[in-house]
């Protein structure tokens, strides 16, 4: 907790009081959630952003360091529904030349819910500064929302799961 001192007398009561009586409703998680999602939207459209992630990302490659902490669409979109989730699988990533590779992704997408559900599954972070990225395959039609995300309507049945494969070609 920061504070200034001459607040300290109230500011830890009010501190004990949220350590001893957590209080996290779901409209209070759903406007947070709803708010990093558009901090998301933004983050990928500002030039500075842009390169503070090329920077991180040519820095740290796929290592934990290279993401953010912040999430990701992908993650966030799923909170909403806690039975459903999902998995995303980096299966193969090959060089094909100094500045191409080629990416095998898979996602594997689980409903625990009794009744059939829809998902819409967004892979973003396909656009980044100087780099083209193209879906080569896939095993079920995706919509290319902007350069930089692609997203897939997929049907997961009852207590079910759906897995989506796509191989991705990109050059910097």
């Amino acid at each position: 907790m920061t504070t200034l001192s001459r607040f300290a007398d109230r500011g830890i009561p009010l501190m004990a009081d949220m350590v001893v009586r957590p209080a996290f409703t779901e409209g209070d998680f759903m406007r947070v959630r709803q708010l990093r999602l558009h901090r998301l939207t933004q983050l990928r459209d500002m030039p500075g952003a842009v390169a503070d992630r090329t920077f991180v990302r040519l820095l740290y490659g796929d290592h934990p360091y290279g993401h953010t902490p912040m999430g990701s669409e992908l993650v966030l979109a799923t909170g909403e529904a806690f039975d459903v989730k999902v998995q995303p699988v980096v299966e193969k990533r090959e060089k094909l030349g100094e500045y191409r590779w080629r990416t095998t992704m898979r996602y594997d997408i689980s409903n625990a819910k009794p009744e059939a559900v829809n998902v819409d599954l967004t892979q973003a972070g396909l656009d980044w500064v100087n780099s083209d990225t193209r879906i080569v395959s896939e095993s079920q039609p995706s919509k290319r929302r902007n350069s930089d995300s692609t997203v897939w309507a997929v049907a997961v049945p009852a207590n079910g799961r759906t897995t989506v494969n796509a191989v991705f070609d990109t050059r910097y």
